[in-house]
């Protein structure tokens, strides 16, 4: 398990030092998951077609670990509006346009996501099969 965070967060300290470094307009740990991802599917080419189970490995297990603990890291974003809570008063209808609008954003990019990610792992098991 602690070969999988340091891992995680190498990535995501590579991702922050291109992004920094090179002036990239993305956010690093966005970059550090391209990374991740990349060297994940790189791993996987490398290993026999019997491991490609991603819980069963042990970046898998550590990420669903930490998934399991996002909501603790939630608590500072809610303790920071409960604090500022005048400013909620005067820009409320606004914030929640903007809120709403972000968590719906987010969400249609999600399930796109998602329903991309499975078309490609259905092909490339296609291909696969097609090769063997």
């Amino acid at each position: 398990m602690l070969y999988a965070i340091f891992l995680l967060f190498s990535c995501n300290l590579l991702g922050e030092a291109l992004v920094r470094g090179a002036k990239i307009p993305i956010p690093g740990p966005v970059l550090g998951l391209v990374i991740l991802a990349l060297g994940l599917i790189i791993d996987l080419r490398l290993r026999s077609a019997s491991a490609t189970d991603l819980n069963s490995n042990t970046v898998g297990k550590t990420a669903d670990n930490l998934l399991g603990v996002l909501g603790l890291l939630l608590v500072p974003a809610g303790v920071g509006i409960v604090e500022k809570v005048e400013v909620f008063h005067h820009y409320g209808v606004g914030l929640a346009i903007a809120i709403a609008g972000s968590v719906i954003a987010t969400l249609v990019c999600a399930v796109f996501s998602f329903l991309l990610t499975e078309r490609l792992v259905l092909l490339l098991r296609r291909k696969d099969r097609a090769v063997e």
